[in-house]
């Protein structure tokens, strides 16, 4: 004999459906009969109440499903716990293993990283083109009172001159 829970979830379970969806095809039936002739397992009563469309009779009947998960089959093929086979295979990309394609060419990549200026050079003629430009004035200011120094430098110079000013 099974409780109405447990009836209800078997019933369900072996539809394929969920709570929230039987109990949504309620609306539709006023009777346990009506419910249960359309396959329904929830009914709306008079009042308007969402019931369980269940007979005591259903109860008393043995349960066809289990609520318990099915256990899993055994398979014929026994596997241990051995190494995992793994595939090698050589990677053929020239980018990665390959020598450069010629001495002249790594002769001109060498020249290009010599030639190419420091950040620090990169920086200062930055910095000269945007003082050269006619709307920085106040630009062309601090580097005649600071000198080339670096932004953090010119704060702290000016952070000092406050201190100093109050």
């Amino acid at each position: 004999m099974a409780t109405l829970r447990e009836y209800l979830n078997a019933q369900i379970k072996a539809k394929g459906s969920s709570l929230s969806a039987e109990k949504a095809k309620a609306s539709k039936y006023k009777s346990i009969a009506a419910a249960k002739k359309a396959g329904a397992l929830y009914y709306t009563d008079k009042n308007g109440k969402v019931m369980a469309a269940v007979y005591a009779s259903d109860l008393s009947k043995p349960m066809t499903t289990s609520l318990r998960p099915k256990a899993r089959p055994e398979s014929k093929s026994v596997k241990t716990a051995s190494q995992p086979k793994v595939r090698t295979s050589m990677l053929d990309s020239p980018k990665m293993f390959a020598p450069s394609r010629s001495p002249v060419d790594q002769l001109v990549k060498d020249t290009k990283k010599a030639i190419k200026p420091s950040a620090s050079a990169r920086r200062e003629e930055a910095l000269r083109k945007a003082i050269d430009n006619p709307g920085n004035a106040a630009a062309k200011k601090a580097l005649e009172k600071f000198g080339p120094l670096t932004a953090v430098e010119r704060a702290k110079i000016r952070s000092a001159e406050k201190k100093k000013n109050k």
